[in-house]
């Protein structure tokens, strides 16, 4: 069976398009194909170190899909092919605030790879950083993956034009990038030359009713940045 993750999360009109050339950050991100012991799965990962690719906890860590992922295929910059590179994560880390406690605000992992051939087929990395919540609202912002409910398969799409942050917590914050299953784990980027990322897309929430509409993402801090560039880095 496959995963019921999120089904259609948009923030207004359909405006994603498929990444038909090389932007920024189109390389560095990977399309993730998941083997749970109960479901399969789709997701989205990007690479932020030269054997780490980072994504969703529950891409890796799902306690309804019989716990820690099986098996995790990595392919960067798929763009309609699974062929690109593929190779298979080694080790999946996460937090106990996701595996054991289930928080949302706790929904990130890596995904620790045996060699450099992602990075050499990648050529870069996408940075992190962490900012200020007063800097995040209404910063402008996008993302890419690879959303299952895109037609032809495996192809790469991304949210441009930017879309903004509208509200901000002390661990995630809320985008209006569209998305829908299979974004998961992708990385919510600056609008700027330089690839750096501000949070990991988690969970929908542009159609809920009441409240501020906004997809969720995981937020970045210093803590949280120096746990994955050095506890999670294989190569450190």
């Amino acid at each position: 069976m496959w995963a019921d993750y999120e089904i259609y999360t948009l923030c207004g009109p359909e405006k994603r398009f498929t990444n038909q050339i090389d932007l920024p950050c189109r390389r560095e991100t990977c399309l993730l194909l998941i083997s749970f012991p109960k479901a399969q799965a789709q997701a989205t990962g990007f690479l932020v170190c030269k054997r780490l690719v980072l994504t969703a906890g529950h891409c890796v860590y799902d306690k309804k899909y019989g716990g820690w992922a099986k098996s995790i295929r990595v392919i960067p910059g798929a763009n309609g092919s699974t062929n690109n590179v593929p190779m298979f994560g080694i080790n999946a880390v996460s937090v106990a605030g996701w595996t054991i406690e289930k928080k949302e605000d706790y929904d990130y992992a890596g995904i620790q790879l045996p060699d450099n051939r992602v990075y050499e087929k990648a050529g870069g990395l996408i940075g992190l950083k962490a900012m200020e919540a007063g800097d995040l609202v209404n910063l402008p912002v996008w993302t890419l993956g690879y959303p299952i409910a895109m037609s032809p398969p495996y192809f790469q799409w991304n949210s441009l034009p930017v879309a903004q942050i509208p509200t901000v917590e002390a661990l995630q914050f809320k985008h209006k990038c569209d998305t829908t299953a299979g974004n998961s784990g992708g990385p919510i980027l600056l609008n700027s030359d330089t690839p750096i990322a501000v949070g990991i897309h988690t969970c929908d929430g542009c159609e809920q009713s009441g409240g501020i509409a906004g997809n969720w993402a995981l937020r970045f801090t210093d803590f949280r940045i120096k746990k994955i560039t050095t506890e999670w880095n294989p190569t450190k």
